[in-house]
């Protein structure tokens, strides 16, 4: 009702247009300004703009739906996701327009889907996870006690060697160690007189 009471006045000229229309044909330039360009804006006339935009949502749910969501592999799609929505954002800095648009759109989405999938892998897969946890940590405890065993084996095989070369240089030690204590007792014998 506002705009017939506009468009029947004297400040019709002011009202834009029921169709979309930015400008009016007889636009004028103002001096040293170019003519601002006349587009007609029908996009979002009958809500086919929403359509549109609901349609390019659905294909890209539609794209990621087709990636696994079990427990054991909803890391991989959720890696997936965050790599992809890196690069839209590093093609986004490039473009212009409509693609940025559906860039930026893209990348929305694809944060949404990321996010409910997060949130389902900490709904449903917090148990699955401490699971997997505790046989890591088994399987790393028994990995540790087979190599403590192997050590300490090692160990005694080298202390075993170590014992019998003293062994079989126990003469050669007692001989030595006889011939150092006579040399001292002599050297104290000898050097009273």
């Amino acid at each position: 009702m506002a705009i017939d009471m506009l468009e029947n006045s004297e400040m019709g000229a002011l009202a834009p247009s029921r169709l979309g229309i930015k400008n009016f044909v007889n636009d004028k330039p103002i001096k040293g300004k170019k003519s601002p360009k006349i587009e007609e804006n029908f996009a979002n006339l009958f809500g086919s703009g929403k359509k549109k935009k609901a349609a390019f949502v659905s294909s890209i749910k539609s794209k990621w739906s087709s990636y696994p969501t079990d427990c054991d592999r909803i890391q991989n799609t959720i890696d997936i996701i965050e790599e992809d929505t890196a690069a839209l954002i590093k093609k986004s800095g490039t473009m212009k327009g409509k693609a940025l648009k559906n860039a930026k759109l893209n990348i929305q989405e694809n944060q949404t889907i990321l996010g409910e999938m997060k949130k389902y892998k900490l709904a449903n897969c917090a148990e699955i996870e401490s699971k997997k946890a505790e046989e890591a940590e088994k399987k790393f405890e028994e990995k540790l006690i087979q190599v403590s065993e192997a050590s300490v084996e090692k160990a005694k095989q080298e202390s075993q060697s170590v014992a019998e070369k003293i062994k079989s240089n126990k003469n050669v030690l007692l001989i030595g160690g006889g011939v150092l204590v006579l040399g001292i007792v002599g050297y104290f014998i000898f050097k009273k007189k």
